[in-house]
């Protein structure tokens, strides 16, 4: 009988905790870290891209992957030449938006293309093929050491293959004269 009012107090002091008030939220930790890792991505049992990281995070939950000092190679899936290079800085993915920022100096070379972009950040929004840098970054692209064009405020269409600068551009075209031989008689 002498429990039964300590019971009582114990069974309503042990309820007074209030379950609608949720701790302050911690940043997210990541799932997994890499360091100086080479990821490779295979297609038909043939490496299509190869993908190096100093350091490189999985936010698993999230779909989140984050990185500093990245390279990668892309391969023809033909002729499994190199296709594609690239290297950045700072490398943030989003694959629930299939968004990529890219940062801390950005560089991609086209190799059958001999052309190359140039930029301080890059924003590649794969779902609409837009590469966009910010408005007020400097963009350079050079091809076949013939042109070059530095400018701000640059959009692309990689789908299409084109781009445009919306703010003032310089550039150099350099214009080879072929060389004529005479057919002598």
């Amino acid at each position: 009988m002498k429990l039964w009012p300590v019971l009582i107090i114990f069974i309503y002091t042990a309820c007074s905790f209030n379950y609608q008030e949720l701790p302050e939220q911690t940043a997210p930790q990541p799932d997994m870290i890499f360091t100086n890792v080479t990821l490779k991505r295979y297609e038909n049992a043939i490496v299509d891209l190869s993908v190096y990281a100093q350091a490189l995070e999985m936010y698993d939950e999230e779909k989140i992957w984050a990185g500093k000092h990245i390279s990668f190679v892309q391969y023809d899936k033909k002729t499994q030449k190199e296709s594609m290079k690239g290297q950045t800085g700072i490398l943030y993915i989003d694959e629930k938006a299939e968004e990529y920022s890219l940062g801390d100096t950005v560089s991609f070379q086209l190799i059958e293309d001999d052309f190359s972009i140039r930029s301080p950040a890059l924003i590649w929004k794969k779902k609409e093929n837009l590469l966009s840098a910010p408005a007020n970054e400097i963009v350079t692209i050079t091809q076949k050491d013939e042109i070059t064009i530095e400018g701000k405020s640059f959009v692309a269409n990689t789908a299409a293959k084109e781009f445009a600068f919306n703010e003032g551009t310089i550039g150099t075209i350099l214009i080879k004269e072929k060389e004529h031989t005479q057919v002598s008689d």
